[in-house]
């Protein structure tokens, strides 16, 4: 032990720094959780008996972090040090009770794992004390990550940490280094990291202005006159347009099937004045954003944001154009499609904030969604989502039907005119891979996570039988529910168990999606869909150590890269005893053989997991999420204190909303019917989910009662229920789940459809007929 520990001496300097030094990132954890401090790339990631806590002998105000008892606890966190050197980690830390064997590593990730420091019990213990560790040996990168470990045998033993910060010479990118392409028309409009060619015709028709301007001091005026026609190409219209986007080196940005999915953005403003241009057979129309396939197939591009309208000035607007797939056969291809964006007003003489996401395919497996924000708005709208499209173009007949690379074209170009003078601006153009980087980038940090409804509305959902195993997933579904109900629904639920797979559900999520409502996915790690019964495969232990980190962090990549919202519900009813990540599962009450030996093992091996879990969402930027904290509101099973849903929290920082299942009978054999109000009052039902925080809106994620119960009538039932969620001071949800489904319970019949009878479907219509329920959901910052 101890020659390792001199091993390690030289990276250990009191207190030393590089005279250049800046501080890359830092913590003091004054926020009192995970996620604050400034620089870095992801939240820390907690793992065993660690946490923030407030106490008095705080290093530099009144929060540290404590490493707690027998066993191993860490941290991790990643940061950006790409275009830096001389970097070093600096904190201060104290050590309590430490004995022989006991210690404290902290190791660093620079596509490998290091070790960097290892602290002992022979280090002074009692005092905070500063280190400064040298990371100089290792290789900075935009994925380098930072590790603090305590290992220790005895339960006394704890490790205290505070104000930590990574400081180092240079820094990380500019505003544009996590995109590949960034023209903001503040240094240059061709030539660097803006685009290689520039074609006008003549003085004037592209130039940098200081005014007006959309974002930073500069943009770009575009004029385009009868006779601009700079490549001499005759009857191929008029232009002043730049071509072929430029990386950081110089190199042109080439579009394929490689490609995958990409976000584009950029501004303009047409002038006040502004006249479509009309073209002899075409109607009006003129390109603003066009990609351009290779030369050699001499047509029109793949796809294009048009101005449009018909030959009469009528329907005047923005459309998507396509122009892709097989253009040698129209059975494999869309040729002159034109799409109108939902919002495609014009809006002359004010600017229009505009974002792409383009799935690249020659076949009909693309996509193209496009996002409005205009001047004045405080975010972008989702105002076209096309599926199943093709979105490069190619010819059967041309290089043996091989798809070419592809290039864009930025400005205006129009059929040929001869009186209309077009006038517009354009400013900041970008491309990247993420949708959170390029609205960071467009000043509108990327937060798409669901808020309670204004006024006190409660969000009105359901679902609208999925089937038995609550994955027949059909936008068909979703329609004749609400056709029943005679509402929309704002989110629809379905389960995916991770032992029919563990890849993004994409074709659920986007059927949902094109439906119009939010989908909301119901992670469950199990091994088969019985009840009571123990996990063996997808444990929460394992999902702890990481065992599934890669597909569930390739899942997290691809709800990035789709940008729709989402609701996440990981173990729902988590404590309920029929579901194998109950604590019953997991070490029950044990306090002895896991994490903190203060808190009971099952419970706190869910809340770990679950942190696990978002820490590695978050850590790859999937901030469309929302998640949802779901137990049952009935009972605890077991009915022990150790099984009350407050153990099993991950913690306001980690959740977004908290929510409950509330059933009345299920089945008219059940020999009892209780009311809506005597359900939140068994057991102190509703004041025990109260209990769990103060902070977070309340759900009702499933609801429902069965019809024909001797006891009881359903229409009564939801009449009741409605009006108190409606009405009642006390209580607090703002969001009601209806579960829409009938199934056999060996000969009787569990009847929760809304059209189980007459009565019970004209009960529910006309309450949620109210205003007070609402279809559709807001999110935070610039979710989409």
């Amino acid at each position: 032990m101890r020659s390792i520990l001199l091993m390690l001496l030289p990276f250990l300097l009191l207190p030393g720094s590089s005279p250049g030094a800046q501080v890359l990132a830092g913590d003091s954890f004054e926020s009192g959780g995970w996620q604050a401090g400034q620089g870095w790339a992801a939240p820390w990631r907690p793992s065993g008996a660690v946490q923030v806590v407030e106490d008095a002998n705080a290093h530099g105000g009144s929060f540290h972090v404590r490493f707690k008892g027998a066993g191993s606890a860490g941290i991790t966190r990643r940061l950006d040090l790409s275009a830096t050197q001389a970097v070093h980690l600096r904190f201060w830390y104290r050590l309590q009770s430490f004995r022989d064997g006991d210690r404290v590593l902290i190791r660093v990730n620079d596509g490998t794992w290091h070790p960097a420091l290892q602290i002992d019990a022979s280090g002074t213990q009692g005092a905070y004390r500063q280190a400064d560790v040298d990371l100089g040996a290792f290789s900075p990168g935009r994925d380098f990550r930072i590790r603090f470990e305590m290992h220790a045998g005895n339960r006394k033993a704890r490790f205290y940490l505070d104000d930590v910060q990574v400081t180092g010479d240079g820094g990380v990118a500019d505003p544009g280094g996590r995109l590949s392409f960034y023209c903001d028309w503040e240094k240059e409009m061709t030539g660097g990291r803006c685009w290689d060619e520039l074609h006008t015709g003549g003085k004037g028709r592209f130039i940098r202005v200081t005014e007006p301007v959309r974002q930073g001091h500069h943009a770009v005026r575009v004029e385009v006159r009868p006779g601009d026609d700079p490549l001499h190409c005759g009857d191929c219209g008029e232009r002043a347009e730049v071509s072929y986007m430029r990386d950081a080196r110089g190199n042109r940005i080439l579009e394929d099937e490689r490609s995958g999915v990409k976000f584009y953005a950029f501004s303009l403003m047409l002038d006040k004045d502004w006249q479509t241009p009309e073209a002899a057979q075409d109607g009006l129309w003129g390109l603003v954003f066009q990609l351009h396939g290779p030369d050699e197939l001499s047509a029109s591009p793949s796809i294009a944001l048009d101005v449009t309208g018909d030959a009469a000035g009528n329907h005047e607007g923005f459309h998507i154009n396509l122009h892709a797939g097989d253009l040698d056969d129209p059975r494999r291809s869309l040729q002159w499609k034109s799409f109108p964006l939902s919002d495609a007003r014009l809006n002359r003489g004010h600017w229009v904030d505009f974002i792409l996401k383009i799935r690249f395919a020659a076949d009909f497996t693309g996509s193209v969604d496009v996002w409005r924000r205009d001047e004045g708005g405080d975010r972008f709208r989702h105002v076209l989502a096309l599926g199943d499209v093709p979105t490069l173009q190619y010819r059967g007949s041309v290089n043996h039907g091989q798809v070419g690379s592809h290039y864009w074209q930025h400005g205006f170009y129009r059929p040929r005119q001869s009186h209309i003078v077009n006038v517009l601006w354009l400013d900041r153009v970008l491309r990247g891979s993420r949708l959170s980087d390029v609205l960071a980038a467009m000043g509108e940090p990327f937060a798409a996570r669901l808020v309670p409804a204004a006024d006190d509305r409660i969000y009105f959902a359901a679902f609208p039988d999925f089937g038995e195993e609550e994955n027949t997933v059909t936008p068909g579904r979703i329609r004749d529910f609400e056709k029943l109900a005679g509402k929309k629904i704002a989110w629809a639920p379905f389960s995916q168990y991770w032992f029919e797979g563990m890849d993004y559900p994409r074709e659920k999520i986007h059927a949902i999606r094109d439906s119009g409502a939010i989908p909301l996915v119901r992670m469950q790690p199990r091994s088969t869909t019985r009840e009571y019964v123990r996990e063996t495969r997808f444990t929460l232990a394992r999902i702890i150590q990481g065992d599934f980190d890669e597909p569930l962090s390739r899942w997290a990549r691809a709800a990035r890269e789709d940008g729709i919202p989402l609701l996440v519900d990981f173990g729902v009813e988590v404590n309920g005893q029929w579901f194998p990540w109950n604590g019953y599962w997991n070490g029950g009450g044990a306090t002895g053989a896991y994490g903190d030996p203060d808190y009971p093992d099952g419970p706190e091996r869910f809340r770990d997991a679950y942190r696990h879990i978002i820490d590695l969402f978050r850590a790859e930027q999937a901030d469309n999420i929302t998640w949802l904290f779901h137990v049952t509101m009935y009972m605890d099973e077991p009915a022990d204190v150790w099984n009350q849903p407050r153990f099993y929290y991950p913690g306001d920082d980690y959740i977004d909303w908290i929510g409950v299942s509330l059933y009345g009978a299920l089945h008219p054999g059940e020999d009892y019917w209780d009311s809506f109000t005597e359900i939140l009052t068994a057991g102190n039902a509703y004041r025990k989910i109260q209990a769990i925080s103060s902070r977070k809106p309340l759900a009702i994620l499933e609801m429902g009662v069965t019809d024909h119960h001797p006891r009881g009538n359903k229409a009564e039932w939801l009449r009741d229920a409605f009006a108190r969620i409606r009405s009642n001071p006390y209580l607090k949800f703002r969001a009601v789940t209806y579960w829409h489904e009938n199934w056999d319970n060996e000969g009787s019949q569990t009847s929760l459809r809304i059209d189980s009878s007459p009565e019970a479907l004209a009960a529910f219509r006309e309450s949620i007929a109210d205003p007070a329920f609402v279809s559709t959901p807001v999110f935070s910052g610039a979710g989409p």
